[in-house]
């Protein structure tokens, strides 16, 4: 019998996916409004990207990259991206702040920032703009 060996970058795509499957049965469950009628597939390789960018960010919990999700569904895809989060994601990655507790301190201005702000699109890698 053969074993079956796979690369590290497969593995994190595997288990992006597999987090990507509970993410979205959390849409399903609490946030149906930001589930499309169709395109579903489509939907679930977003999902997918937003987990493995959320992950890469040093978030761990399921709840936070769900709210990470819900954010960048309702804002802008790579709210991540915005250059007034820079310092936020340092904090989060070396257990400073949650994400949660972050977001909680959100003012309207960043909101309005991360909503209006300009489109960063998830080809961008995280290590360019960070």
């Amino acid at each position: 019998m053969e074993k079956l060996i796979l690369s590290e970058k497969q593995f994190s795509s595997m288990m992006a996916s597999c987090e990507a499957d509970e993410i979205f049965h959390l849409f399903c469950e609490g946030a149906t409004d930001l589930v499309p009628e169709g395109g579903l597939g489509l939907f679930h390789a977003r999902l997918t990207k937003l987990v493995t960018a959320a992950r890469r960010l040093g978030l761990e919990a399921t709840g936070e990259i769900f709210q990470f999700c819900v954010i960048a569904l309702t804002t802008q895809e790579s709210f991540y991206l915005n250059p007034i989060l820079v310092g936020a994601w340092q904090k989060i990655r070396h257990k400073a702040i949650s994400f949660s507790a972050l977001v909680a301190n959100w003012t309207d201005e960043t909101w309005d920032t991360l909503s209006r702000g300009h489109h960063y699109p998830l080809e961008h890698t995280l290590e360019s703009e960070l």
